[in-house]
């Protein structure tokens, strides 16, 4: 509908020509009334709508000049992290560069053949090949073929969550985390972001592949305060062969009696690489029913700091390792530390049989992880 034209408004309002023959209609006058209420509720009417539609146009203004600020900041807050993370690869590589140059001539040698090797004779690379997957502690790149790991943390984007909560409860900036049998680096990763960069990191891992991994999450992550050492932690520091899993990259056993292939691996006992002025706070084992042995191997470090420790306990592997479930449980007893299994009440103070019995009810070949808190600690709350 269209304003009626200035003409019609003034003939409306003047009404008939009285010499007209329609002056003498006793319908013109309330007609000519009825158009004159319909034109001024017309006008009110559009009035109203235009004031709505300006007064929606001033939100509209308002709402993206509110987004336009709201995508300043996070523009600004990428910026800030865009620097900070060239920042932390800036440390990685300085890191890099400086444990490089502690290298001799055979060192190079070495590493050359061990490139060398790594090559195929049609040019191509044999390493491990890779698949980026999104986890709740940022991209991570796991192994491809990996049938076990990999298609799990692909599904549900994190790996342990139980242990990886627990894991984020213990640690703050600023605390010292050592991580043994750090596998790619999910655990590891999950506290750099949680000690910051005022904490120390120290991830043990021997396999070579994982290795790899582990060190590409590590400059991912821009994790500039992780320590990775390609070494099997032990009751001592000698070479020892590794066993590797060919379907589960999470199942490399040292000393394994599966019959598989085997490499050469440094092996260290944690307390010949922690400094003895170095508070530890936390230390994650997981090494496939060998974890006992690394506890034996940090037996100073433990007493020192009484850190909290977390150990898989596997009945199953630690038999076919050839040792015995209840000397292990009695093993931790003897440092003075508070067992508990997680998920489960403190177990401290029932039987080596009864946490046994406890672990195996989940099912053959079952394991669960303890947590091993210093007795004059209040150990940790049921968490299940």
């Amino acid at each position: 509908m269209h304003e009626p034209s200035t003409e019609l408004l003034a003939l409306l309002e003047r009404g008939p020509d009285p010499n007209s023959v329609s002056a003498h209609s006793r319908l013109a006058p309330p007609f000519r009334r009825a158009v004159l209420r319909l034109l001024a509720h017309y006008r009110e009417h559009q009035i109203r709508v235009d004031q709505k539609l300006l007064a929606r146009i001033a939100e509209v203004e308002q709402e993206v000049l509110s987004s336009t600020r709201n995508l300043e900041a996070r523009l600004d807050e990428l910026t800030r992290q865009i620097e900070g993370g060239s920042q932390e690869m800036a440390n990685l590589a300085i890191h890099t560069a400086s444990f490089l140059e502690g290298m001799n001539v055979d060192d190079w040698r070495a590493a050359v053949n061990r490139r060398a090797g790594r090559r195929s004779p049609d040019g191509s690379s044999d390493e491990p090949p890779a698949v980026r997957l999104q986890t709740d502690v940022g991209p991570m790149l796991y192994p491809a073929d990996d049938p076990m790991v990999t298609p799990w943390v692909a599904q549900h984007g994190c790996w342990e969550p139980e242990e990886s909560q627990l894991l984020r409860s213990l640690l703050a900036p600023g605390m010292t985390f050592v991580d043994v049998g750090a596998h790619v680096g999910y655990h590891t990763v999950s506290a750099a972001h949680r000690i910051g960069s005022s904490g120390v990191a120290i991830a043990l891992e021997p396999s070579p592949a994982n290795f790899r991994f582990l060190c590409a999450n590590l400059l991912l992550a821009g994790a500039s305060q992780v320590e990775a050492i390609p070494a099997a932690a032990w009751r001592k520091t000698e070479l020892l062969e590794l066993g590797l899993c060919t379907d589960n990259s999470g199942d490399h056993r040292i000393s394994d009696s599966r019959g598989g292939r085997c490499v050469t691996v440094q092996a260290v006992a944690v307390d010949d690489i922690i400094p003895a002025d170095l508070p530890v706070h936390v230390v994650k084992v997981d090494v496939q029913g060998r974890d006992h042995i690394v506890v034996e191997g940090m037996a100073q470090t433990a007493s020192r700091c009484r850190p909290t420790v977390l150990v898989e306990f596997w009945p199953e592997g630690i038999k076919e390792f050839g040792d015995n479930p209840e000397n292990v449980l009695d093993s931790y007893r003897a440092l003075d530390l508070r067992i508990q299994i997680l998920g489960d009440l403190a177990v401290d103070g029932i039987s080596n049989t009864a946490i046994i019995d406890t672990v195996l009810s989940w099912g053959p070949g079952a394991f669960r992880t303890l947590v091993l808190t210093p007795k004059e600690s209040n150990g940790l709350e049921d968490r299940s």
